[in-house]
Formats: structure tokens, C-alpha cells, sequence
């Protein structure tokens, strides 16, 4: 007696075989690589490392693989269209600055950019790129305008002005900044 399979149940047959059925499937793959990654914890030959290394990268990958599938339980979230538009958006005008630093100049030009990115297509994201460049922009800009005031260099070494007893305290760093004389 001879059986006959039809060729489309062969292929479905195939198919599940290749790809694992189960929701915890991806999690088992991830169990099997955390196992083999605490037995490289606790230690072993060389070859043993190594070999539950290759083991650990295998099923790994795989786990990796079954989640780009969708296969798992968390799955990856596909999502086409455009982003959202904010409901009430807050339009900026261009930025302007009196600074010639190049660095600040740069900042400036990034800020702009995402100022009329969103005043176009004020979405969730160019508001967030927006308020990030602005606020670095300005950052920079506020250190190019009030530098900040440099401490005296130091005029004596810590060995001539420590106290005996190597006591350290605010008459001693007077004393490194040449405004007190080690009377000590």
C-alpha cells in the first residue's frame, strides 16, 4: 500500500517543523543561551569555555532571530504611517545670536533646522529634537558670553605650604595660591 501526501501538506508539514509553534519558544531559546552563559561563569577548561561560548552565541542568535520574527510573546511592534501630530503645537521663531564662535555657530544652525522642521510637521519627535538642540544651543551660547572666571594659577607647591602634620585646609590653599605666606 503506497501513501500519498498531497505536495501542500508536505510544505506545511516542513514549515512547522522549521519554525517553532509555541509562544514560549523564543523563551526557551533564551533559557538555553543563559545556561550556557552561567556555565562559562562558573569556570572550566579552555576547550569547555570556549565550547559553551559557541553554544551561548548559537542559541543566542537564534533567540535574537525568533524575536525579529514576531514569534515571542512581546513580538516586535511594526508600525507604518506617519507620527502623530501634537494637538496644541508651540511655534518658535529662529533663533538669533551676536556670538562667533564656530561651535556655537553650529548649535545655532542645528536649532534652527529643528525649529522649522516642526513648525512644518509639528510631530512628537521634532518637538523632542528641538527642544534638545535649543537647549544646548543656548547652553553654549551662555558660556561663550560669561566665560568662567579662572582660579589664580597655583604660585607654590603643596610641599612648601602644608601645615605640620599635613593638615590641609583654607589657609593652606591660600597659601598654594600665593595670597598668604606659610607662617607654620
Amino acid at each position: 500500500m503506497r501513501l500519498c501526501i498531497p505536495p501542500l501538506m508536505t510544505l506545511f508539514v516542513l514549515a512547522s517543523l522549521s519554525w517553532p509553534l509555541a509562544a514560549g519558544a523564543c523563551e526557551s531559546l533564551k533559557s538555553r543561551a543563559e545556561h550556557y552563559r552561567d556555565l562559562r561563569r562558573a569556570g572550566g577548561t579552555a576547550r569547555q569555555l570556549a565550547r559553551w561560548q559557541s553554544q551561548y552565541n548559537h542559541y543566542w542568535n537564534r533567540y535574537q532571530d525568533c524575536h525579529r520574527r514576531g514569534l515571542s510573546a512581546q513580538g516586535v511592534e511594526r508600525v507604518q504611517g506617519q507620527a502623530p501630530l501634537d494637538a496644541n503645537p508651540q511655534r518658535w521663531r529662529r533663533r538669533q545670536t551676536e556670538v562667533t564662535d564656530p561651535v556655537v555657530r553650529s548649535l545655532l544652525r542645528t536649532c534652527n533646522y529643528w525649529i522649522d522642521e516642526y513648525n512644518q510637521q509639528p510631530t512628537e519627535h521634532a518637538r523632542q529634537y528641538r527642544a534638545s538642540a535649543c537647549r544646548d544651543f543656548a547652553s553654549a551660547e551662555r558660556r561663550a558670553l560669561n566665560p568662567p572666571a579662572r582660579l589664580p594659577a597655583q604660585h607654590r607647591p603643596l610641599s612648601e605650604c602644608a601645615k605640620p602634620g599635613n593638615v590641609l585646609d583654607n589657609e593652606v590653599l591660600e597659601c598654594m595660591q600665593g595670597l598668604r605666606q606659610p607662617s607654620w
